[in-house]
């Protein structure tokens, strides 16, 4: 679960594998609903708010699609896969994916080829930038599907300094996440 600040209120969202959520025989609304009602700090700092728009909605993040362009269209961003397999994150990572579109995309257009080929270009710019990271990141998810991996992880951390603080590095955007891939 995480709160994020916007201009005029907050965002309430959810992270949660499908398998998880049909345990606990709730759909993602009733899940975010209930945090903000009963988590002892979401709760607290939600007391007084007005619920303004619900939108639930699933990322996509077994990894890239193996084909994100075709004749006329591109694909890029959580529609593409890049999306961080490892967390469900993806901003960033989608951004990346939308600028080389982008570029293909105004290349293309320069040159009157829109083609599949043509636009394919957006996709190998992907590959080069970030790649590795979407490889890995669907690797490690990988290590971390079930409860014995989530397991495994865990105490790891719980018995490495380091690993603890290269994995919050990740997360916090200042350790590069092949990096920690590798550390794991």
């Amino acid at each position: 679960m995480w709160i994020s600040p916007k201009k005029e209120g907050v965002s309430v969202a959810a992270g949660i594998m499908l398998s998880e959520m049909a345990e606990m025989k709730m759909t993602l609304r009733e899940l975010v609903s209930y945090m903000i009602k009963h988590h002892p700090i979401m709760a607290e700092k939600l007391k007084n708010a007005k619920t303004v728009l619900e939108q639930p909605s699933m990322i996509f993040y077994p990894g890239t699609v193996s084909k994100p362009h075709y004749n006329g269209a591109i694909l890029a961003g959580e529609a593409a896969g890049h999306t961080v397999a490892a967390t469900g994150a993806g901003i960033h990572w989608s951004m990346v994916g939308g600028e080389h579109a982008a570029t293909a995309v105004a290349n293309a257009l320069e040159k009157d080829d829109v083609s599949e080929a043509a636009l394919s270009e957006g996709d190998r710019l992907v590959k080069e930038e970030i790649g590795e990271y979407l490889e890995l990141g669907v690797k490690m998810r990988a290590k971390t599907f079930d409860v014995k991996g989530r397991e495994m992880l865990i105490e790891g951390l719980k018995a490495s300094e380091a690993a603890r603080k290269m994995f919050l590095e990740m997360l916090s955007g200042k350790a590069r996440f092949t990096e920690t891939a590798r550390f794991w």
